[in-house]
């Protein structure tokens, strides 16, 4: 049967190789048929039910569909694919009850899946959007960011433009991306609508990691 999985790591990298069309070219009178193939990279992951890694697939147990056509899969291979992760923490004044809970779920988010090839930034959502730690492999000083969050004060809840924010400051990095949101879902006080904002990420994350995931 196929297996089919999400997560962001260990991936295995599935590429497709397109197919390729011979080029005539003349070298010294004599014909020369060129060939160029570009391979292409298809980032993946695959876990059990208990989220362990499932690292003895071979390529004939994945299925690579194309507008709903079936692609050929050039090769398979296990690598250690970096991740670019935002966290998004909710400060605002609705995550007061729950505040300790959330920061805490943070924070071993953060110990259990930061591997020395990822890195990580940390998002204050509010009134108006933070970035509060730039992206760093550094865990402790992640955790020191959360740590250091106040509790809020009649702040708003700007999640959209976070959101927008996170996925834009992500957009330069050549890495699967991931966006992770701590909060209770309700926008508040954002100039950027849920289309709007579905539309930006989109186009800045979603181009190399071709999949969305709801965490």
């Amino acid at each position: 049967g196929r297996k089919q999985g999400t997560g962001i790591r260990p991936p295995e990298a599935v590429s497709q190789t397109p197919a390729a069309a011979p080029t005539p070219d003349e070298d010294e009178g004599e014909e020369v048929v060129r060939i160029s193939s570009n391979l292409v990279p298809l980032p993946a992951s695959v876990v059990d039910a208990q989220g362990r890694a499932v690292a003895d697939l071979k390529a004939e147990d994945f299925e690579l569909l194309v507008d709903g056509k079936a692609q050929p899969i050039g090769e398979l291979s296990r690598a250690e694919t970096p991740v670019s992760i935002a966290l998004l923490f909710d400060n605002s004044s609705s995550q007061v009850a729950s505040r300790e809970f959330e920061r805490q779920a943070g924070i071993r988010f953060l110990k259990a899946v930061i591997r020395p090839v990822d890195r990580a930034a940390v998002f204050s959502i509010s009134t108006e959007p933070e970035l509060s730690q730039p992206l760093t492999n550094d865990v402790r000083a992640l955790v020191r960011t959360i740590e250091g969050f106040k509790t809020p004060e009649a702040a708003a809840t700007a999640l959209f433009d976070t959101v927008s924010m996170a996925a834009e400051y992500l957009k330069p990095q050549r890495t699967r991306k991931v966006i992770v949101i701590i909060s209770d879902g309700t926008d508040t006080v954002s100039d950027l609508g849920f289309d709007e904002t579905l539309h930006v990420f989109q186009a800045t994350v979603l181009p190399l990691e071709q999949s969305l995931s709801e965490l």
